[in-house]
C-alpha cells in the first residue's frame, strides 16, 4: 500500500518504510528505523550535579550542552556515550539516567529537507 501524507505523526504509527520527497527530489527511501538512525537523535544524561559533570566532561574532551538538569552529548556514537558514562562513574559522579531521545518523524523530515536545501531546521 502506498500512502502520501503530510500527517507525519500518523505515518509514523503505520509505516515501516518511507520515502522523503522535497521539491521533486527523493531524499530518502527505506525502513523508517534507518531514517531514525540517520537523524542521530540526541543522547541525554541526568546526573546529580549537572554543572560539575558538564565541566568534568568538557575537560575530557566531550562536546555537550546543558539543558537544565540534563546534559546533551553532541557525539552520540555508542562508544563515546559509553566512555562518558564510564568516566563519570569512575570519578564518583552519580548517573541517574541515560536516554536517547526518539525524534518525531516530523522533526526528522524537517532536518532532512533543511539539510538538502541549506535552510536551518526549525
Amino acid at each position: 500500500m502506498f500512502i502520501s501524507s503530510h500527517l507525519l505523526a500518523e505515518v509514523d504509527q503505520v509505516a515501516t518504510r518511507v520515502g522523503v520527497l522535497d521539491k521533486g527530489r527523493l531524499l530518502f527511501q527505506g525502513p523508517i528505523e534507518r531514517m531514525r538512525e540517520l537523524a542521530r537523535p540526541s543522547v541525554r544524561v541526568k546526573t546529580g550535579d549537572a554543572e560539575r559533570v558538564r565541566r568534568a566532561l568538557l575537560s575530557y574532551g566531550f562536546s555537550l550542552e546543558r539543558d537544565g538538569e540534563w546534559l546533551v552529548l553532541e557525539d552520540r556514537t555508542d562508544a563515546r556515550v559509553a566512555e562518558a558514562v564510564a568516566r563519570l562513574v569512575q570519578d564518583g559522579f552519580p548517573v541517574y539516567r541515560v536516554e536517547e531521545e526518539k525524534l518525531p518523524l516530523e522533526r526528522i523530515f524537517l532536518q532532512m529537507t533543511s539539510q538538502a536545501t541549506g535552510r536551518k531546521a526549525g
